[in-house]
């Protein structure tokens, strides 16, 4: 408990072991000679003025650095010099257990923050080459496949007609296509797993549907060059 003497002092009364002790007490700061006073309750620390050098003691303040140690600066000489130790707020040290299991808590969420990276990868790149071969864009898978078989209902096509035109421009375009599913895999499989197995299997995935998709636009790519092949040239 907090008490009072009959001069207004403060102390403190511990009404187990019936001891007292001053609430604040007076120190000598070694660096400057200046005294302070502590209060041992909370460890607050408060420099006292005495009339000789108010003026000197008024510019300095009590500031903390970036470690936690504190300093006083002098706003008039633009010195600086550490305090005490026992006026700094200490370190909290860890024992090595406790020292490994923050380090580890540390490690796993830095390697979950990783393995969500690599995912965010791995559907950008997905995502992007999708984006090139989806419904409304000229290398539109579905949309090539339509055409080729439209072309190749036709029970012939004369060299240097309109349909020639529209297979040897359908060819291009296939070409165009499987060059980006190509460039789309590199991309995905570029992507390390970071010994994730997670980030394996979604990438695996990925693959998969590119290759599958290369497949496709490889087949048609042979059926159009073939039936380019047969058209004779126009004399």
């Amino acid at each position: 408990a907090t008490l009072k003497d009959a001069s207004g002092r403060e102390y403190i009364y511990n009404e187990d072991t019936k001891e007292t002790r001053w609430l604040w007490t007076t120190h000598t700061d070694p660096g400057s000679k200046r005294q302070y006073r502590a209060n041992a309750l909370t460890r607050k620390t408060e420099w006292l003025l005495d009339s000789s050098s108010a003026d000197g003691a008024s510019a300095e303040v009590v500031c903390t650095a970036t470690d936690g140690r504190r300093y006083v600066y002098n706003k008039i000489t633009k010195e600086s010099r550490w305090l005490p130790s026992h006026m700094s707020p200490r370190r909290p040290t860890l024992a090595p257990g406790e020292a490994a299991g923050v380090l580890g808590r540390a490690f796993r969420s830095f390697r979950a923050k990783v393995v969500l990276l690599k995912m965010r990868f791995v559907s950008k790149n997905l995502n992007a080459t999708m984006d090139k071969l989806r419904e409304g864009t000229e290398l539109d898978i579905q949309k090539l496949s339509e055409e080729t078989n439209a072309l190749f209902a036709l029970s012939q096509i004369d060299s240097g007609s309109e349909q020639h035109r529209k297979l040897r421009e359908l060819h291009k375009r296939l070409i165009a296509a499987g060059e980006v599913i190509t460039q789309g895999t590199i991309a995905v499989d570029g992507v390390s797993s970071e010994g994730s197995d997670i980030v394996r299997a979604r990438r695996r995935v990925a693959i998969k549907t590119l290759l599958a998709l290369g497949d496709r636009t490889d087949q048609l790519k042979a059926r159009t060059y073939q039936r380019l092949q047969e058209i004779p040239e126009a004399e």
